[in-house]
């Protein structure tokens, strides 16, 4: 049975008739919040993600200033990588790993690894799960997330952002069968992880495919979105919606739609007219603003949101197309959740 008996997200994710469509952002917790920024003036991030208490407090930041439909788990996709022992840290470009995999002896040591290693390794994440949903508003789902296999795969190949992601593609072209062992060994680790969260409580997962875009269709199909679908499938007797969100990827859309998955989130890359026109209405779609349109008027944000409202079907869970900029206007958010409810309730 549901964990939820009045979630317009849970209704939507499942096909159900609810009563307005469900919004919220991704990133919703962060920087763009004065309450975040207050909190990030006595704590680095690292230490914000691994205290239990901290995690609900930012998680819970942004409902108190909107109505939205759904909190999500403030964390990083990186706490894997972090428990597989690779180092994690943060500069001002972004984070880093200190042990990529790149690096052969890193690489050997990973894969001999246990994946059950994310249980005990990451039980703050699952104690911030259960603090945040003593706090939660019983009515509001709670969304964990994980990053995709190949996702995790490209971090921690590079050890950073990269522009031509050569470790990582020089590997999969020289060598792909330690490609392909390394993908499975995080998807092992990716469900142990997804599980654990559910067990802890959240009400959905989402598996962020954030780096889908730097491949190549027959390369995507044959290093991420095979690795995927498995976890999804891993998923379906938890009973809970599971979300895939794919940044940069808008092809072969109908293969993605048999997936299992019971969400399909896009970028703002493709009108979600055109992905419903391929994907039918046998699935749930999110998204998908352009975040930039929050440094926008009123009038255009609302706009904006609206085109995407009329045009994305009856199964549709309004978001932005990637997260929320650190820079973007309060008041801006305040618009766009605005103009959601106010198009489905009227």
């Amino acid at each position: 049975m549901d964990k939820l008996k009045n979630s317009s997200l849970v209704d939507t994710a499942w096909g159900r008739k609810s009563t307005h469509v469900p919004v919220w952002l991704m990133r919703q917790a962060g920087r763009y919040l004065p309450a975040y920024r207050k909190v990030r003036e006595k704590y680095d991030f690292l230490t914000m993600i691994h205290e239990p208490e901290l995690v609900a407090e930012i998680t819970l930041q942004p409902l108190r200033e909107f109505p939205l439909d759904a909190a999500i788990l403030f964390s990083d996709i990186l706490v894997i990588p972090e428990a597989a022992g690779t180092g994690l840290g943060f500069s001002e470009s972004g984070p880093y790993l200190e042990k990529p995999l790149k690096v052969q002896e890193n690489m050997k040591g990973f894969l001999e690894m246990p994946p059950d290693v994310v249980k005990e390794r990451l039980d703050y994440v699952y104690r911030g799960i259960r603090h945040t949903k003593d706090a939660l508003n019983a009515d509001v789902p709670l969304i964990g997330f994980a990053g995709s296999p190949f996702t995790l795969f490209v971090y921690m190949m590079e050890g950073s952002s990269s522009k031509t992601w050569s470790s990582v593609k020089t590997m999969m072209y020289h060598n792909p069968a330690m490609v392909h062992a390394a993908l499975d060994k995080i998807t092992d680790m990716v469900t142990i992880y997804l599980r654990e969260k559910i067990q802890a409580g959240v009400d959905a997962v989402q598996i962020f495919d954030s780096w889908a875009g730097i491949l190549s269709v027959p390369a995507y199909f044959e290093f991420s979105w095979v690795y995927m679908e498995k976890i999804i499938r891993n998923l379906e007797k938890e009973n809970i919606p599971v979300f895939a969100f794919l940044r940069n990827f808008h092809s072969n859309l109908d293969k993605i739609a048999q997936s299992g998955a019971n969400v399909i989130s896009l970028d703002w890359g493709i009108d979600l007219k055109d992905a419903r026109s391929v994907m039918g209405e046998r699935i749930t779609l999110q998204g998908n603003l352009d975040p930039g349109i929050l440094y926008g008027s009123a009038s255009e944000i609302s706009l904006s949101a609206t085109h995407i409202l009329q045009n994305a079907g009856e199964r549709h869970i309004f978001n932005l197309g990637h997260g929320i900029y650190p820079d973007t206007p309060v008041d801006a958010v305040k618009v766009l959740v605005d103009t959601v409810h106010h198009f489905t309730r009227s």
